[in-house]
């Protein structure tokens, strides 16, 4: 039986069976663009299309079981629609010959460093892939990875750089992942919020981007698709970890702010609240062109002015991004868009 998430399920069970706001007719388009993604999220288990209506039926026995009582009749022509709405997007997608998953070769694994011949930061590495059929998706969504000895567990992880037609990925993992270079995963469609679908592009809008941890992969991807743009807004991105042994990467963000084509748009701030010596030259956050703050990374995104102004993106782990955001809003910020990898889909608040 399909795996109906909590949130789904818990708000048509709270639905009171007498509430004249439930129309099938009105839950189109955000609803109904919901399902569609969630039926397309579900071919890569292997989830048979027609078996969609079905599984709403179950899912009517199951609610009424809930409430203790029979459904109102309204709401169980709504269950009927969704089961409906999913089975034709994923007959459509079967149509198409879209592929339910696809296959990637792991071609490198990195122990991730900020810069050459620095030690590997703490338990992160990078790991490089190519596809034979490429995988649509946008900066900032993630993409569920299976690995081949590891049946049924799926992590989603968010690429580090941009689509592109060759089917190269990158992810940044910590314990997601333990490949070696040959090694195959299997890829399923990408989905979630795109961040840079509601920011304004354009020359002389600013934009905030704050990633901790591995959520450097989702704004590494997002700078690299901006660089591709003839128009693009100013970037600060804030590169934030706890403690600064978790750095990485800084190399290639310290040449891209040397470059002609980035440095009037794009600034990078990198952020650790626990430092060993601030003033040690073999510090994995000395990085030439690279600002660097000892501060934790929540209270200089909440600081006065850091958000003035600028649409505002945070990734990383549920857990630090719920830290950031709060501080955000308690200094008055309007709530940002949320990039967490590890975060439960909520298929019905995407659009």
């Amino acid at each position: 039986m399909v795996c109906v998430p909590g949130k789904a399920l818990l708000r048509v069970a709270d639905t009171a069976p007498d509430d004249e706001s439930v129309d099938p007719t009105a839950l189109a388009p955000a609803v109904e663009a919901g399902l569609r993604d969630w039926a397309l999220h579900m071919r890569r288990t292997g989830f048979p299309s027609a078996e969609y209506p079905r599984a709403a039926k179950l899912y009517q026995d199951l609610i009424a079981s809930m409430l203790g009582h029979e459904l109102d009749e309204r709401v169980a022509r709504t269950l009927e629609e969704f089961g409906e709405v999913m089975r034709s997007a994923a007959e459509q997608a079967d149509q198409k010959g879209i592929p339910a998953a696809s296959a990637a070769q792991v071609t490198s694994v990195i122990a991730a460093s900020s810069f050459e011949g620095a030690p590997a930061a703490a338990r992160t590495r990078i790991v490089r892939l190519e596809t034979s059929t490429p995988i649509p998706y946008e900066p900032g969504q993630v993409v569920p990875v299976l690995q081949t000895n590891r049946q049924g567990v799926w992590h989603d992880l968010a690429p580090a750089l941009p689509y592109n037609e060759l089917g190269q990925l990158e992810f940044h993992v910590r314990e997601e992942l333990d490949v070696e270079v040959g090694d195959y995963v299997t890829l399923g469609a990408a989905y979630g919020t795109a961040p840079l679908r509601g920011v304004d592009k354009r020359p002389g809008h600013r934009l905030l981007i704050v990633a901790d941890g591995t959520g450097l992969a989702a704004a590494k991807a997002m700078v690299f698709d901006l660089m591709e743009r003839d128009e693009r807004p100013e970037v600060e991105l804030m590169i934030g970890v706890e403690h600064e042994d978790e750095f990485y990467d800084l190399h290639t963000f310290a040449s891209l702010t040397s470059s002609s084509e980035v440095h009037d748009w794009l600034t990078i701030t990198c952020v650790a609240e626990q430092v060993i010596d601030p003033e040690d030259p073999e510090s994995p956050a000395i990085v030439e062109g690279l600002r660097r703050v000892w501060i934790g990374v929540e209270r200089l995104a909440s600081a006065t002015g850091t958000w003035w102004g600028r649409d505002v993106v945070v990734c990383g782990s549920v857990a630090r991004c719920t830290l950031i955001t709060d501080a955000m809003k308690e200094a008055g910020a309007p709530a940002p868009t949320v990039v967490a990898m590890d975060e439960e889909a909520d298929w019905f608040n995407e659009h």
